[in-house]
Formats: C-alpha cells, sequence, structure tokens
C-alpha cells in the first residue's frame, strides 16, 4: 500500500510539472479595427455569438470594434494569464510596401503587437511573432533588423536552449519557396538573417514552419532550412457539413501523430474550432456544397481541457509547447478570448487544466460607455459608483467586462476619460477592479 502511495504521488507530481514544463501560446488575429471587414461580419444577427467582450454599441446601435487599444491588450493579457497561457504569438507583417503591399495596411495588422509591448506590465506573459507574409529579397535587411529588436526583448518566449521561437506561415505556403525564385535561394537568404539577427541581439532563431499538411510541410521545412513543424490550424475536411467538435479532436489526434512521423522535431496544434461560414459567405460562396469545407462545431463543456491534455502529452520535443488556434479568431472559428456569448467559459477550462501562471491579487479593467456624456450625465475625473450614476441620467451602460477565471468584482465605477482615451471616446469609461476569490 505505501509504494502504492509514493507512485501516486509521484504521478501526480510529474503531471503538476508536465503543466508547468509545457508552456501554451495562442495564435493571435489582429485585423479587430474599427474599419476592418472581419468587425462588419460581427455586426451580422447570425454571427453575434461570436463577438468579443471588448465590442460595444455606439449610441445610433452600431458594433464597434478596435482591438488594438491599450485597455483592450491590458485585459487580454490579464485574461490569458488567468487561464494559464504562456505567451501570444502575434502575426508580424513587413512594412515596406514591397510587391505593391499598402504600408498603412500593415503598420494596423502591427498595432496590437505594438501596443503589447508598451504595457507597463505584462504580469509575466510573454509574446513570439509569426512571419505571416513571404517578402522579396530588398525586404530582409528591414526584417532582419525587427526581429533582432523582438527577440531581444526579454518577454519574447525562449527555448530550453535559450533560442528565440520565430513562425512562418502563410496562406500558401509554397510562397516561401517561390519568394526568391528557388527553395534554396530562400533557405541561403534566411540563414544569412539568422545570423545577422543573431549579431545584433545576441539570440538564435528557432524557426518552426507552420503548414497543415505534415507530410507536404516536412518536406517544404527541410527545403527552407527550417528547425520545427506546427500547423497554424487542424482543419476539418471538405464536405460542407457539421462536425462534432469530438470529431474535430479526432483529427487533431492524427495531425499529431503525422507529425510525429515526419522525423522533425514539431509542436501539436489545438484548435479550439474552425468554422470560417462568416467569410465564406460575405464572399458569395456557398457553406454546404460537396467541396466546401467541413466545420467544427462549439466545443462541448470539457471537450477543450481534456484535449489540452492531450495536446501536452504529444508535446515531446526539446522545446516542449503546445500552439493554439486561436486566441480571437472570431470570424474563423477559433478562440479562446471571452466573447459576449461564452464569458470567459473557455479560458476557465484551460485554468484548471494549467492553473494561473503568477495570477494577480488585482486586475483593472476599463471600457468606454458609449452614449453616457457630460453633461446629461455626471461625470467627474474621479470614478463614481457605475450603477447609480447610469440610474441616475437614465442609461443603461455596455455590456460590461468579465474579470478572469478565478476572480470577482470588487467594484465598477465610471469616470471621465483620462489622456488619450478621449481621443477614442470622449465620455464615460467604465472601471472594474477584479480581485481574486477566496479558497
Amino acid at each position: 500500500m505505501r509504494y502504492v502511495l509514493a507512485v501516486l504521488a509521484l504521478l501526480l507530481a510529474l503531471g503538476g510539472a508536465r503543466a508547468q514544463d509545457v508552456p501554451v501560446g495562442a495564435i493571435r488575429w489582429d485585423d479587430w479595427l474599427p474599419d476592418s471587414p472581419d468587425v462588419a461580419l460581427l455586426r451580422l444577427p447570425q454571427w453575434q455569438s461570436r463577438v468579443p467582450f471588448h465590442a460595444a454599441r455606439d449610441a445610433g446601435g452600431t458594433l464597434r470594434i478596435n482591438g488594438a487599444l491599450e485597455n483592450v491588450l491590458a485585459a487580454e493579457n490579464a485574461y490569458a494569464r488567468a487561464g494559464g497561457l504562456d505567451y501570444f504569438v502575434f502575426g508580424l507583417y513587413p512594412e515596406t510596401g514591397s510587391w505593391g503591399r499598402a504600408p498603412a495596411r500593415h503598420l494596423g495588422l502591427n498595432r496590437a503587437l505594438a501596443t503589447f509591448l508598451r504595457l507597463p506590465d505584462r504580469g509575466g506573459m510573454r509574446f513570439a511573432v509569426s512571419l505571416n507574409q513571404s517578402f522579396p529579397q530588398d525586404d530582409f535587411a528591414d526584417v532582419e533588423e525587427t526581429l533582432a529588436q523582438l527577440v531581444a526583448n526579454p518577454d519574447y518566449i525562449r527555448a530550453p536552449d535559450g533560442t528565440a521561437p520565430v513562425f512562418l506561415f502563410g496562406h500558401e505556403p509554397e510562397s516561401w519557396s517561390r519568394s526568391l525564385g528557388t527553395a534554396e535561394r530562400f533557405r541561403d537568404a534566411f540563414a544569412a538573417l539568422r545570423e545577422a539577427v543573431h549579431r545584433r541581439s545576441g539570440v538564435r532563431l528557432l524557426a518552426i514552419f507552420l503548414h497543415a499538411n505534415p507530410q507536404r510541410g516536412a518536406e517544404l521545412a527541410r527545403a527552407l532550412g527550417m528547425d520545427m513543424l506546427s500547423a497554424y490550424v487542424v482543419p476539418a475536411g471538405s464536405g460542407g457539413r457539421a462536425l462534432p467538435y469530438a470529431d474535430c479532436v479526432g483529427r487533431m489526434r492524427a495531425h499529431w501523430q503525422a507529425l510525429a512521423a515526419t522525423g522533425l522535431p514539431f509542436l501539436p496544434n489545438l484548435t479550439t474550432g474552425w468554422d470560417y461560414r462568416p467569410r465564406m459567405q460575405a464572399r458569395g460562396q456557398r457553406t454546404d456544397a460537396p467541396a466546401s469545407p467541413n466545420w467544427c462545431e462549439p466545443p462541448r463543456p470539457g471537450e477543450l481541457g481534456a484535449t489540452l491534455r492531450g495536446a501536452m502529452q504529444a508535446a515531446t520535443s526539446d522545446f516542449r509547447s503546445v500552439l493554439v488556434y486561436g486566441w480571437n479568431e472570431f470570424t474563423e472559428g477559433g478562440w479562446l478570448s471571452p466573447t459576449w456569448a461564452e464569458g470567459t467559459a473557455r479560458l476557465a477550462e484551460f485554468r484548471q487544466v494549467l492553473g494561473a501562471r503568477e495570477a494577480p491579487r488585482e486586475v483593472v479593467l476599463t471600457w468606454p460607455e458609449y452614449g453616457v456624456t457630460a453633461p446629461a450625465c455626471a461625470l467627474r475625473s474621479t470614478g463614481r459608483n457605475r450603477e447609480a450614476t447610469l440610474r441616475a441620467c437614465g442609461r443603461t451602460g455596455a455590456e460590461p467586462w468579465p474579470c478572469p477565471p478565478g476572480m470577482t468584482v470588487r467594484d465598477d465605477a465610471l469616470r471621465a476619460p483620462s489622456g488619450m482615451e478621449a481621443l477614442w471616446h470622449d465620455g464615460a469609461w467604465a472601471v472594474r477592479r477584479c480581485v481574486a476569490r477566496e479558497g
């Protein structure tokens, strides 16, 4: 009996260590800007269940979203840490305007990363970047300088050997081999970029290639000189029909096994959902045709946590990590971020498996209260009770932002905007203080 108890204690200890030793990262899609077509899609009634926590309706009833604001990134940072995540993967887009691309568009896509890096306190949350577009030879020097600055940041995620993971992804992965004419030319140019980044920053890169097909991905990764393999997302096949999330999990497990069979080190991808019908319908495409992609039904309670445990067990490479699709891919169907419909339920499941990462005792959330303005409502530079202030001026206020998992509301207040807040909304701002639950 004493031996059995000792073995059980050892297994429990190993399970706890495993959760701590396998960092979990979440892929971000940061086109949540006021003029984004993705924002327009979420205004349609059939997709209201995907609206993120930081959305709000203005005085005219129009849904407004700006996911690159500092108050949004600060809240996302707190939510992610409370859910047990270790790092975000931000898309990184060249800002040079090469190949006819619009620099303003790419500056917008990179804005959330820039905001994240300006947060005064990231609470231990780290980050990595994914090169989401191939680029010409003329851009290599610019990308090199950008990467050297980013990987030198102490909050950039590191593998155990000190290397900095950098992901390479594209809607057409073969574009990387075509960007310089041949795979060999790209491999040589990227090897030179890696050395230049090391000279500038003192940090070596760990190049991780993202491809949905493990076999083809492995061929390309080897040809391009990559170090590891993973996927941006694990699709659900074709047939134009809904699949239970359990079936999508089965596809993930088969994908992990196929990655292992390639012989390359890999990161298992955990796909929280796959359903980009909003984008297909916007393009006028049929979603129910035999050649159309299948989509995953939302996970049932408990399914995300069980899938996360499986992904962590599948992470056996030297850089043991799980890559989650995604943090905020609302119009493609994969998210962990809180939403109006689900609150923090998905993050709560992750928290049950991972535990909170250095959870703070208090988190302050702030958001704009559209339609609540002076002099109709009594605003002050210092906070006043939110409920009483709204009641006094006959307003209902915005959808409140939920406290992170494991926390509860201490108090809610309203105040006038401070600093740059007034440029986004020159009216009332809510302030919610969340504290850790006792016990």
